[in-house]
């Protein structure tokens, strides 16, 4: 797509200007530009332009700073001097008007050299379009000169297809980038967004873990809409009986959702129990606008417990065995917390505890299934305080 090594030395011209006030932050993509810069690794492809002029280990945010900072003066640097030079003999009418018709498209300069040496040994190329052929395809056909034994003149004629070729495939991409641009939307400072990777999470986690908790930090913080994926399960539940059989009525439900304005410019935050695998695949891979961020919160069971119990109101005083059938709890606070957590206290808790055991390996395979899935999902050790445990977080968003 790009000649990286053609590249370098505009690099090292765009690094050092310094003319940044006309040029604005990327903070939206719609979908469609997401999917293109995934499809053709631009991230990628700007990123080893970067560590080649100096700026070692790039991260995302200096890659999408420097790709608005300067793209906008690819023209002017570089295509500018990328004129198309075509030798050609006795073209048509045809022809030309087609050679015309793709300057004029692709705004680059061809200089048409009808050379004053013709000679019937040279070949008569004729610029086609063809009815079935794109816009954006060359072809270039030799006359009925070009036969095994003229070499030379089917090299030429290969050549000026090359040279046109590459041209246009340059300002192809150029224009795909532009188009980026020009389709940016302007929400706020660049520092919590990364273009693509408008953060877009999943927080996982058993029930007391802290999900919830690290979730509403990270949407105050980061300007995130917070989604509670095991309520909305729940309430679906209630009102649908067998989320299974009503399943594409609830995935549409969840999708309008991540596809409002605000989940689109803002990003999103998503809490769940591990969710099983059937959930997942649908998620992950029928889904637009899916999370591009997996925050696994791995926490010790009793930890857990000892969690839910204390938000409860419910105590005792060996930390390390929970005993929910304290007789020294009070009874308001049993009430209490029974009204929000069922009949049966230890009943909920060893449901869902079983809940995220039952589904975990499965999940944890799923993501290791591929690179781009593993690349995805970020391990954190929910053991600690709720301070360390935001800190290993954030230091991930950080990193990213």
């Amino acid at each position: 797509m790009m000649n990286l090594d053609g590249y370098c030395e505009l690099m090292k011209v765009l690094k050092n200007s310094s003319d940044y006030q006309n040029f604005y932050k990327i903070l939206f993509y719609p979908l469609e530009i997401d999917s293109y810069m995934e499809q053709h690794k631009i991230y990628e492809i700007l990123g080893e332009l970067l560590f080649r002029i100096g700026i070692e280990r790039p991260s995302k945010n200096e890659i999408i700073d420097f790709m608005i900072a300067n793209l906008c003066k690819f023209n002017e640097h570089f295509y500018k001097k990328q004129t198309v030079k075509i030798e050609f003999h006795n073209c048509t009418a045809d022809g030309m008007k087609y050679l015309k018709k793709l300057s004029s498209k692709l705004q680059i300069p061809i200089i048409y050299e009808d050379s004053a040496e013709t000679h019937e040994n040279h070949p008569k190329i004729i610029c086609d379009f063809k009815d079935n052929s794109s816009d954006d395809k060359f072809m270039i056909i030799s006359s009925e000169n070009d036969t095994d034994n003229n070499n030379s003149n089917q090299d030429k004629s290969h050549d000026c297809n090359l040279k046109l070729k590459k041209a246009i495939e340059l300002k192809l991409c150029y224009n795909n980038l532009k188009y980026v641009i020009q389709n940016a939307r302007l929400r706020k400072p660049l520092k919590h967004t990364h273009g693509e990777w408008n953060h877009r999470v999943l927080m996982v986690g058993r029930v007391g873990s802290g999900r919830k908790t690290q979730a509403s930090q990270l949407a105050k913080e980061f300007g995130l809409i917070l989604i509670d994926f095991d309520q909305m399960i729940k309430e679906y539940e209630q009102q649908s009986c067998d989320i299974e059989k009503h399943s594409l009525g609830f995935w549409g439900f969840i999708q309008e959702i991540l596809l409002k304005p605000q989940c689109l410019h803002n990003g999103y935050v998503i809490v769940s129990n591990v969710i099983s695998r059937l959930y997942l695949i649908m998620f992950m891979e029928k889904f637009k606008h899916e999370p591009n961020k997996i925050i696994f919160i791995h926490t010790n069971e009793n930890k857990c417990r000892r969690r839910i119990l204390k938000q409860k109101g419910i105590y005792h005083d060996n930390k390390t065995d929970v005993d929910t059938s304290s007789t020294s709890t009070s009874q308001t606070t049993l009430s209490s917390a029974s009204s929000a957590c069922g009949e049966n206290v230890n009943l909920y808790l060893d449901y869902q505890m079983n809940l995220y055991n039952l589904h975990k390996k499965d999940f944890l395979r799923y993501f290791a299934s591929t690179k781009d899935l593993r690349e995805k999902i970020y391990h954190v050790n929910g053991n600690g305080s709720v301070n360390d445990i935001k800190s290993w977080i954030w230091a991930y968003f950080c990193d990213v």
